[in-house]
């Protein structure tokens, strides 16, 4: 999806306190999120759970919202969350030895820390413009086994170029610090990005009660058509209330696009395969009420019980499941 589907739909599912925040977080955030297809579904919660964390009480404090009062985060238990980081803080300040040169945090603020994530993004993008400058000057070159080959294509042989522009050192410390919040996030279950702040501004990381991952791939068929197949992950890491549980199974719903929505029945998959053992439904004009009526009448002497009184009735019962199962499986525009 594009930037602008991608802050609607993460406004549309994120609490009302930090619904102001989602652009700006999105665009801080911009470099770790994008991807060469646009924005994935699963960068969502990313994006929520930052705005609701230190980097959105900064933006709050920043406009001085509420007084100054911190956002509301993701309940998490604190003491297990205490206990893990008093486990986790030597490994924390080891990462910051060889990352910064030492095991105190680089950053005193989560401001301090966001403006050095800028400094990077600025990095990033000079060395981008470099690579597009040197690829433009040197299109091809030769490889050691004796063919020209595109550098585009070969960014091992680009890279020993002599010319071939350096990774910045902030960048590739990006990287790593990454990679390293990610080996911890992995190990503890607490909230990625909480872990990074943790480890530049020594501001507590966030255990979450719960994590919800939602995937989408999208492939396509040999006809043409575009296939979403959806799924959640839920990690639950700790005891949840009532109206907690109930929340969560209405964001599972919303994410596989179940919400306000009742299951499939017998009824629906018998009416499915009598319409598909005729084949696909005549889309020429004139041509839908003898389809229609044949399929109504094999109903009707089935089912004497639950009978259908018109053609109608049974293409708009097809219609509307035929719907759903489309708005679930196919990509939109299908």
């Amino acid at each position: 999806m594009d930037k602008y589907q991608f802050i609607t739909r993460i406004t549309a599912h994120a609490p009302d306190e930090i619904k102001n925040y989602v652009p700006e977080v999105v665009d801080i955030l911009n470099d770790f999120i994008s991807h060469e297809r646009g924005y994935l579904m699963s960068d969502i919660p990313k994006v929520i759970q930052a705005a609701g964390g230190p980097l959105g009480a900064l933006l709050a404090e920043r406009d001085n919202i509420g007084g100054g009062t911190e956002l509301k985060s993701i309940r998490q238990d604190w003491l297990p969350s205490e206990f893990l980081i008093d486990l986790i803080t030597p490994w924390v300040e080891d990462v910051r030895e060889v990352l910064f040169g030492s095991k105190m945090a680089p950053f005193s603020s989560e401001e301090q820390a966001i403006r050095w994530f800028g400094e990077v993004r600025e990095k990033s993008s000079e060395w981008e413009r470099q690579q597009d400058a040197f690829f433009k000057k040197y299109p091809v070159m030769s490889a050691p086994w004796g063919k020209e080959v595109p550098h585009g294509h070969t960014p091992w042989l680009a890279s020993k170029h002599e010319e071939y522009p350096r990774l910045p050192r902030l960048v590739q410390t990006n990287i790593d610090l990454f990679y390293k919040a990610g080996e911890i996030d992995e190990a503890t279950g607490f909230d990625f990005f909480s872990i990074v702040m943790y480890i530049l501004a020594n501001i507590k990381p966030v255990l979450p009660c719960f994590k919800l991952h939602t995937q989408e791939e999208v492939k396509k068929l040999p006809q043409g058509k575009d296939l979403v197949n959806r799924s959640v992950r839920v990690t639950i890491r700790g005891e949840l209330s009532p109206d907690e549980w109930r929340s969560l199974y209405r964001d599972i719903r919303r994410e596989l696009r179940l919400k306000r929505t009742k299951a499939f029945n017998e009824k629906h998959l018998e009416i499915y395969r009598m319409v598909q053992q005729r084949g696909s439904p005549p889309k020429q004009r004139g041509m839908g009420t003898a389809f229609w009526e044949s399929v109504r009448v094999e109903w009707n002497k089935g089912h004497p019980e639950d009978a259908y009184s018109t053609w109608r009735e049974v293409k708009q019962v097809y219609c509307r499941l035929y719907n759903r199962l489309k708005g679930r499986y196919l990509a939109e525009g299908e």
